[in-house]
């Protein structure tokens, strides 16, 4: 009886102990609870406005239109080949039939036989590499077409302005003016990515037997390579394109002009200087400004009855120096003509037109050039408003990639 007294009695103070344990434990724990819900709450944080970017992204995207009941069949963009180099990589070549018809019915026929027969024998770094395409029971190549504009970076040709069978890989870091405008001989396929242009500097690299100056130099032994089929992206998405001019940045002026620019992204169009338009006195700060600015012009010109700006050309990039947002307005007559080829195969550009050859220039027209342009300033490229889904960076800084 005495023991149980004292137990109730115990009671009360064990039940005031504990409350003031749990207080104390509770205080004593605080601050670090507090320091993990600091961080708690910084990587929540992170996490809404990557979030908040997203939601922003994907409101700013157009709408997709609607599946169509019967789909289109997937469009073929291209035919290609690839060279095997063996241990050095291989590259993948993109034909261009419209180049040289019969040089691509050669090349395809090489590329459908799969023999090792074709070859690499001269290495010339950072200009070319040159070979024979060869496979047995192929019927060699019947016509040598002057080439359809300036050879470029990666654009593949026949040697010695010849029918072929022996090719180069030209590997310039701009357009080969010096080869001809458009090129003297028949160009017919391009090198189709970076990747595939450095298996071509390795190749370049091989070591070759002593040569004196001014002299080819010529592999003591040829070194045989594989050719066979590439498909380039049948249907979707579009055949990648190689950078034509070696440290040349994405051209982003382009995006900021509306459809009624025709601009084009590294690219210098030539003309007459209109009134107005000496681009050293007219700076504008864009490119869709300067685009305004021909507009404008063209229509001051029309009230007066003379002819005015259908041509302008804009310098935004960070090689342009002093010329950083020169805006120069100009006329070119004709500048979409075409005139019949010299060797009486196919056509020409009447004006020297070099397409995303520059590392400066932005340039644009009042007219869109034909799709089948010579130039190549027809071809539509894939923008940025195209995008099928965007990847977005948490920090705001570092932009977002679209894909298609």
């Amino acid at each position: 009886m005495r023991f149980g007294t004292a137990l109730l009695l115990l009671v009360p103070f064990l039940i005031v102990a504990s409350f003031f344990y749990t207080r104390d434990s509770i205080h004593a724990r605080q601050p670090r609870a507090l320091s993990l819900s600091g961080q708690d709450i910084a990587r929540r944080q992170r996490q809404a406005a990557a979030a908040a970017e997203l939601r922003a992204a994907a409101a700013a995207e157009p709408p997709r239109p609607a599946a169509a009941s019967h789909p289109e069949p997937l469009r073929k963009v291209g035919a290609g080949l690839q060279m095997d180099f063996g241990s050095l990589g291989v590259v993948r070549v993109n034909l261009r039939p419209e180049w040289s018809p019969t040089s691509f019915e050669y090349a395809t026929g090489v590329a459908a036989a799969r023999s090792n027969t074709s070859t690499v024998y001269r290495l010339e770094p950072g200009f070319l590499i040159q070979g024979s395409l060869l496979a047995r029971g192929v019927k060699p190549n019947s016509k040598n077409p002057r080439g359809a504009k300036v050879m470029e970076r990666g654009e593949i040709g026949w040697a010695g302005g010849s029918k072929g069978p022996d090719y180069f890989i030209y590997m310039g870091t701009g357009p080969a003016g010096w080869l001809g405008v458009p090129h003297d001989g028949t160009v017919w396929a391009e090198v189709a990515d970076e990747a595939s242009m450095l298996v071509v500097e390795k190749v370049s690299k091989l070591e070759v037997p002593p040569t004196p100056p001014g002299q080819m130099h010529i592999l003591a032994t040829r070194r045989l390579i594989g050719v066979a089929p590439w498909d380039p992206y049948p249907g979707w998405p579009p055949r990648e394109r190689l950078l034509k001019v070696v440290g040349a940045s994405i051209d982003r002026a382009v995006e900021a002009c509306g459809p009624q620019c025709h601009a084009l992204p590294r690219t210098e169009l030539h003309g007459s200087v209109v009134s107005g338009g000496w681009g050293s006195d007219h700076k504008q700060p864009s490119a869709a400004a300067c685009c305004a600015a021909c507009e404008e012009q063209r229509a001051r010109a029309r009230v007066e009855g003379r002819s005015g700006c259908n041509v302008w050309v804009w310098c935004g990039s960070a090689q342009c120096g002093k010329q950083r947002h020169e805006c120069w307005l100009k006329r070119a007559d004709g500048l979409w003509a075409v005139v019949p080829a010299a060797d009486g195969n196919g056509v020409k550009s009447k004006v020297d037109i070099l397409v995303g050859t520059s590392d400066r220039w932005t340039a644009g027209s009042e007219t869109a050039a034909p799709p089948d342009h010579p130039s190549g300033a027809g071809l539509a490229l894939p923008v940025g408003a195209e995008a099928h889904f965007a990847l977005v960076f948490a920090n705001p800084a570092l932009g977002r990639v679209r894909v298609r």
